[in-house]
């Protein structure tokens, strides 16, 4: 005869039912999954924020706010314990835990072998030129990054470094103006400073609500509604010196959105007009055209010879003067007629200046 024991179940300290000489749910799991299990950061830190906002919340309560299952967060809860030191007490009574004492926060940072090419390749790219905004901040926390991830970093961050390289005028701005200038939108104050205008000729005193920043051509603008002008205004930072706190405050539009307000814009000029832009390019010229997306409403139809024509819609004529001159005999414009008339000016200019004579362009 066969005699039959019945084990009283009882509780682990993690409010889990187990039964003597059986596997507890952890090692259950673990038998089932590999050695090592993969705790996320991200959820890590809602458990530990969720039991040290108080009211003891249990492991259900968690799951449910979490969205994932109850037994994860049991799991997520001893790994914190006995894997991060956490003094987490559970209390039978609430069946709810809470800290014993205060920790720190989660500091670990996993990213893939992709993520930190990825991230590495992005900062050195912004941080190619001397006089980049915030550059000496950016190499800083991307050697922490690499000091912090030693050991699963599977490529040498020294190597990919000199192996890239970057070629592109950069305006150059004193750090301490992009810090003030960002700590002002921010705090949402106002700000005052000197600001040269584009030839060089005067300087102006202005004051400015920082809203946002846009960066066109490696170069630095900061977007704003401006007091003296009483309109929204845009300044390059490269022309402002001497930036200071006026001592008083704004709240920032909540719908500001740089890219919506500069939608048809050529770069950071906003007129008041609307323009369809048609040129053609020739054939040689077409290639490096096509392989680039220069602004959001651009079409291109192709041509027999192999040219092409090029049309978007701008709301100033401003900046795209330029581009079209940088593309020489390359490029024709066929309208608007303001826009040809420009490129006519600019055009007899040059041509006189050259000695060509003062004929009809």
């Amino acid at each position: 005869m066969v005699r039959k024991t019945r084990v009283k179940p009882t509780q682990t300290a993690d409010g889990e039912a187990t039964g003597a000489g059986e596997p507890t749910v952890m090692a259950k799991c673990e038998a089932k999954k590999p050695a090592r299990e993969h705790f996320p950061l991200e959820r890590l830190l809602k458990i530990q924020h969720g039991i040290q906002a108080g009211g003891n919340p249990t492991c259900q309560q968690l799951a449910e706010v979490l969205g994932i299952s109850k037994r994860t967060v049991q799991r997520s809860i001893r790994y914190l314990k006995e894997m991060r030191g956490h003094a987490i007490v559970y209390d039978p009574k609430t069946d709810g835990y809470s800290y014993q004492q205060d920790v720190a926060t989660l500091t670990e940072l996993a990213l893939t072998r992709r993520e930190m090419m990825g991230l590495f390749l992005s900062s050195k790219a912004y941080t190619q030129h001397a006089g980049t905004p915030f550059q000496a901040e950016v190499k800083s926390a991307i050697k922490k990054l690499g000091y912090c991830l030693r050991g699963q970093i599977t490529f040498s961050i020294t190597g990919l470094e000199r192996a890239l390289s970057f070629k592109h005028p950069v305006a150059v701005v004193e750090p301490h103006i992009t810090e003030t200038l960002c700590e002002a939108m921010l705090d949402g104050e106002e700000i005052r400073f000197d600001y040269r205008n584009g030839r060089g000729e005067k300087t102006e005193s202005r004051n400015l609500q920082p809203w946002g920043f846009r960066v066109v051509e490696q170069k630095w603008y900061v977007l704003g509604f401006c007091t003296l002008r009483m309109e929204e205004r845009t300044f390059a930072l490269s022309r402002i010196s001497n930036p200071r706190k006026t001592g008083g405050r704004f709240t920032r539009p909540g719908d500001f959105n740089p890219e919506e307000r500069l939608t048809q814009s050529f770069g950071v000029y906003k007129g008041s007009e609307s323009h369809a832009i048609h040129l053609r390019f020739t054939a040689d010229a077409a290639p490096q055209v096509r392989e680039r997306v220069w602004h959001a409403s651009q079409s291109i139809t192709e041509l027999p010879e192999g040219g092409i024509e090029f049309s978007l819609r701008l709301d100033s004529l401003v900046e795209i003067e330029r581009w079209i001159l940088g593309w020489g005999d390359r490029c024709t414009v066929l309208g608007p007629p303001a826009l040809i008339e420009q490129i006519k000016a600019v055009t007899r200019s040059m041509a006189g200046k050259y000695g060509v004579g003062s004929g009809a362009v």
